[in-house]
């Protein structure tokens, strides 16, 4: 079945060894073809029929190209031509020249990244008695913010025969603009956005928060999604290079209102970490709370590593407690120092983390001098003891 590229081809993450660069094509069965026009020519005759397929496994953008040829004729800058063009979404671009050589050795066939060897990349090529095959995958360090939007991307084979320059057709996966790319995107490495459609289909919830991030570190940003009932962190490369989503149900009340996220470097490792305030009523019609969490990533769990009150509001007395928090340092040291109070007193304050909350307490003024440290131990914020 045909794939065409004129609407952008969504390429679902691959899970990890999936494909081996072999020239074998075994892993490429069942993966769809692309639509192929000749830009110059005739394509798809004897003389020259190409078989394009893409593939993307949160690592590598792969490609294999199997082309029935009635004649190769080999070079490296002369003979038969292949090529990957690519549009980024900041309007850069690159383009993937694989120099075909003689295709094996000792002359085989490599791979350039705008004129310069492709490091990190994969290539293999081989010849076969009716054309040749390439089998290549570009990492996706090469290819800065490909995940953040469609791409305009082109695979294209030049094909000569009587004269090693001059190609008698030139067959691309698009047609090509007089800037040699596709005029529209034609390619979609940003398949978390189907991760998150899977995963509100079985957790339906309000969406609170939802945006694209480095959060683990590595070259490709993850999905984070923040809903009523979890916060998710999808992505094609999770820990253990899992392709898929991490989520933790928080438990929020039904009330529950956002008034604070952030995303922090705040464990020490690199990639952020999210920091929120949320608001709910704690006694209905009486009390409301202000809690900080921070959630992480640690080995292949979503955890809430900290969840303190920091605001009480009762506005039957009205009486109102805010705790002013900070986060230094790395990995961050966590104070959270003795609540502004007005309205309240030691008599009318129903000491709410003692009724079995799920939370630390506020630092009543009448019970702390000096903010209360929490320091990360583990993968958790922990009060830290006092002598």
């Amino acid at each position: 079945m045909l794939a065409p590229l004129f609407a952008a081809l969504v390429l679902a993450p691959a899970p990890p060894g999936a494909f081996k660069t072999d020239a074998y094509f075994q892993d490429w069965e069942g993966v769809e073809a692309l639509r192929v026009v000749a830009v110059q020519g005739a394509c798809g005759d004897a003389d020259v029929d190409p078989t394009v397929q893409l593939a993307f496994d949160g690592r590598f953008l792969r490609f294999a190209v199997q082309v029935r040829d009635d004649r190769f004729v080999p070079g490296a800058t002369t003979g038969d031509r292949l090529s990957l063009r690519i549009g980024l979404p900041n309007g850069a671009r690159r383009t993937v020249t694989v120099q075909l050589n003689d295709l094996e050795p000792p002359h085989a066939a490599k791979a350039l990244l705008d004129g310069k060897p492709l490091r990190g990349g994969e290539l293999v090529a081989t010849a076969r008695r009716d054309g040749w095959a390439v089998e290549g995958a570009v990492p996706l360090t090469a290819l800065p913010g490909a995940t953040d939007a469609p791409l305009k991307l082109a695979v294209i084979v030049e094909d000569v025969d009587a004269d090693p320059v001059a190609a008698e057709a030139v067959c691309s996966t698009a047609a090509l603009q007089p800037d040699g790319l596709p005029g529209v995107p034609t390619v979609d490495l940003g398949g978390v956005d189907g991760f998150a459609s899977d995963f509100l289909a079985q957790r339906p919830a309000k969406i609170l928060k939802q945006q694209k991030v480095q959060l683990l570190g590595g070259p490709e940003k993850e999905l984070l999604l923040l809903t009523s009932r979890d916060l998710m962190v999808a992505g094609h490369a999770l820990p253990g290079g899992v392709a898929g989503y991490l989520y933790f149900e928080h438990g929020w009340p039904a009330d529950t209102a956002l008034t604070h996220f952030e995303l922090r470097e705040l464990d020490g490792r690199k990639g952020p970490e999210v920091a929120l305030v949320r608001q709910s009523w704690a006694v209905p019609g009486e009390t409301r709370v202000d809690v900080l969490e921070i959630y992480l990533v640690r080995d292949d769990t979503l955890v809430r590593a900290f969840a303190g009150q920091v605001a009480e509001h009762a506005p039957p007395v009205n009486g109102d407690a805010t705790a002013r928090w900070q986060l230094q340092g790395r990995p961050a040291v966590l104070k959270i120092h003795p609540a502004k109070v007005t309205g309240f007193n030691p008599g009318n304050v129903v000491e709410l983390a003692a009724a079995g909350t799920a939370w630390a307490p506020i630092p009543w003024p009448w019970h702390h001098r000096g903010p209360v440290i929490h320091r990360l131990q583990g993968d958790r914020w922990v009060e830290e003891t006092r002598p």
